[in-house]
């Protein structure tokens, strides 16, 4: 069986995500303090999440995207309907906790990711519209050296349209 198109294109939805991150290190930067985006690779920004593949803390501060899940709905019925579909990415912040002041670097880099993805609603024309929903902010632990690190779980939501 052969897939018929129109296909809802979910990598390159991702990976405009990942480019729009690449290509704005410097304004993710600001602000931070416990560590900064590499200008040279892109090993920070990456996609997965931190569950299935571990960063070591040396390519901390890190963000990885992840596919979550998708709804569809239609504008109107029939072969001339159209499909709206909304594809949620989740997007992880990952930064070393501090000692001074253990909220200020994880809600830089959020503010950071949030206001590239509200500067940029299309995310380059890959999509119709995107939309930030909620963030949660937590702590993990890091395998190698036992030392805490923040988290944050941004879901982003892109709407696409499909005939």
């Amino acid at each position: 069986m052969t897939l018929v198109d129109p296909k809802i294109h979910y990598l390159t939805m991702r990976d405009a995500i990942l480019a729009l991150f690449q290509a704005n290190k410097t304004a993710l930067n600001v602000g931070l303090t416990g560590g900064t985006f590499s200008a040279d690779h892109n090993e920070q920004i990456i996609a997965g999440d931190p569950i299935s593949k571990q960063l070591p803390e040396t390519l901390y501060p890190a963000i990885m995207v992840k596919l979550a899940d998708k709804t569809e709905t239609f504008q109107r019925a029939g072969n001339a309907g159209r499909k709206r579909p909304d594809v949620m990415f989740k997007i992880f912040g990952l930064t070393s906790k501090l000692e001074s002041d253990p909220d200020a670097e994880i809600a830089t880099l959020t503010d950071n990711i949030e206001g590239l993805l509200r500067n940029d609603i299309t995310i380059g024309g890959a999509v119709e519209i995107s939309d930030l929903g909620r963030a949660e902010f937590g702590l993990a632990q890091g395998e190698e050296d036992g030392l805490w690190h923040d988290i944050v779980l941004i879901n982003l939501v892109c709407t696409v349209e499909v005939k």
